[in-house]
Protein backbone atom coordinates (compact mmCIF):
# COMPACT_ATOMS: atom_id res chain seq x y z
CA UNK A 1 0.00 0.00 0.00
CA UNK A 2 2.69 2.07 0.58
CA UNK A 3 4.09 2.13 -2.80
CA UNK A 4 0.76 2.62 -4.43
CA UNK A 5 0.83 6.08 -2.03
CA UNK A 6 4.07 7.44 -2.66
CA UNK A 7 3.33 6.74 -6.78
CA UNK A 8 0.44 9.01 -6.80
CA UNK A 9 1.88 11.67 -4.21
CA UNK A 10 5.47 11.60 -6.64
CA UNK A 11 2.61 11.43 -9.69
CA UNK A 12 0.54 14.44 -8.08
CA UNK A 13 3.72 16.52 -7.40
CA UNK A 14 5.79 15.98 -11.08
CA UNK A 15 2.43 16.91 -12.95
CA UNK A 16 2.40 20.39 -10.43
CA UNK A 17 6.09 20.86 -11.25
CA UNK A 18 5.19 19.80 -15.36
CA UNK A 19 2.22 21.99 -15.05
CA UNK A 20 3.86 25.19 -13.43
CA UNK A 21 6.37 25.51 -15.80
CA UNK A 22 3.97 25.64 -18.34
CA UNK A 23 2.00 28.16 -16.94
CA UNK A 24 5.31 30.05 -16.67
CA UNK A 25 6.29 29.93 -20.03
CA UNK A 26 2.77 30.93 -20.96
CA UNK A 27 2.69 33.34 -18.90
CA UNK A 28 6.15 34.69 -20.38
CA UNK A 29 4.69 34.78 -23.96
CA UNK A 30 1.97 36.78 -23.16
CA UNK A 31 3.65 38.91 -20.86
CA UNK A 32 7.01 41.29 -20.42
CA UNK A 33 8.99 39.93 -23.29
CA UNK A 34 12.23 41.45 -21.13
CA UNK A 35 12.10 38.40 -18.61
CA UNK A 36 11.11 35.67 -21.61
CA UNK A 37 14.65 34.07 -21.26
CA UNK A 38 14.39 33.89 -18.10
CA UNK A 39 10.86 32.14 -18.22
CA UNK A 40 11.43 29.87 -20.28
CA UNK A 41 14.61 29.07 -18.76
CA UNK A 42 12.57 28.30 -15.08
CA UNK A 43 9.99 26.45 -17.48
CA UNK A 44 12.17 23.81 -18.46
CA UNK A 45 13.98 23.65 -15.33
CA UNK A 46 10.41 22.69 -13.37
CA UNK A 47 9.82 20.66 -16.45
CA UNK A 48 12.71 19.01 -16.28
CA UNK A 49 12.29 18.39 -12.31
CA UNK A 50 8.79 17.17 -12.98
CA UNK A 51 9.75 14.39 -15.50
CA UNK A 52 13.16 13.54 -13.32
CA UNK A 53 10.71 12.95 -10.21
CA UNK A 54 8.34 10.98 -12.04
CA UNK A 55 11.08 8.48 -13.72
CA UNK A 56 12.32 8.29 -9.93
CA UNK A 57 8.73 7.10 -8.94
CA UNK A 58 8.29 4.59 -11.56
CA UNK A 59 11.58 3.17 -10.60
CA UNK A 60 10.40 2.77 -7.23
CA UNK A 61 7.11 1.38 -8.77
CA UNK A 62 9.12 -1.09 -10.76
CA UNK A 63 11.43 -2.01 -7.98
CA UNK A 64 14.01 -0.08 -8.68
CA UNK A 65 16.53 0.55 -6.21
CA UNK A 66 18.13 3.80 -7.38
CA UNK A 67 14.76 5.63 -7.61
CA UNK A 68 14.20 5.77 -3.57
CA UNK A 69 17.01 8.68 -3.24
CA UNK A 70 15.87 11.09 -5.65
CA UNK A 71 12.06 10.77 -4.46
CA UNK A 72 13.37 11.69 -0.90
CA UNK A 73 15.52 14.41 -1.49
CA UNK A 74 12.72 16.00 -3.34
CA UNK A 75 10.13 15.00 -0.58
CA UNK A 76 12.47 16.67 1.76
CA UNK A 77 13.54 19.63 -0.45
CA UNK A 78 9.49 20.11 -0.57
CA UNK A 79 8.76 20.51 2.91
CA UNK A 80 11.62 22.73 3.47
CA UNK A 81 10.28 24.89 1.03
CA UNK A 82 6.77 24.29 1.80
CA UNK A 83 6.97 25.46 5.88
CA UNK A 84 8.30 29.23 5.12
CA UNK A 85 5.81 29.22 2.11
CA UNK A 86 2.87 28.92 4.95
CA UNK A 87 4.67 31.04 7.19
CA UNK A 88 5.27 34.02 4.84
CA UNK A 89 1.52 34.70 3.88
CA UNK A 90 0.59 31.89 1.25
CA UNK A 91 -0.96 29.32 4.23
CA UNK A 92 -2.48 26.97 1.51
CA UNK A 93 -0.17 26.44 -1.00
CA UNK A 94 2.41 26.18 1.93
CA UNK A 95 0.14 23.58 3.77
CA UNK A 96 -0.44 21.30 0.56
CA UNK A 97 2.77 21.30 -0.46
CA UNK A 98 4.63 20.67 2.97
CA UNK A 99 1.79 17.91 3.55
CA UNK A 100 1.98 16.33 0.52
CA UNK A 101 6.23 16.37 1.07
CA UNK A 102 5.75 15.01 4.49
CA UNK A 103 2.97 11.94 3.29
CA UNK A 104 5.53 11.59 0.04
CA UNK A 105 8.19 10.97 2.06
CA UNK A 106 6.49 8.56 5.13
CA UNK A 107 5.80 6.27 2.37
CA UNK A 108 9.05 6.38 0.93
CA UNK A 109 11.04 5.78 4.43
CA UNK A 110 7.87 2.93 5.31
CA UNK A 111 9.36 -0.41 5.59
CA UNK A 112 7.01 -1.50 3.00
CA UNK A 113 8.57 0.38 0.39
CA UNK A 114 12.39 -0.77 1.24
CA UNK A 115 11.22 -3.88 1.28
CA UNK A 116 9.77 -3.32 -2.51
CA UNK A 117 12.84 -1.88 -3.83
CA UNK A 118 15.63 -4.52 -2.02
CA UNK A 119 16.24 -7.42 -4.05
CA UNK A 120 15.78 -10.64 -2.26
CA UNK A 121 19.57 -12.12 -0.68
CA UNK A 122 20.09 -15.40 -1.74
Amino acid sequence: MPVVVLWRVVLAEAAVLVGYGVLVLVMAVRGDRSSALAAFGLAVLLAGLGVGLAAAGRAVLHRRRWGRAPVIVCQLLGFAVGVPVAQGGALLVGLLLATGAAAGLAAALAPQVTDWVTPPSG
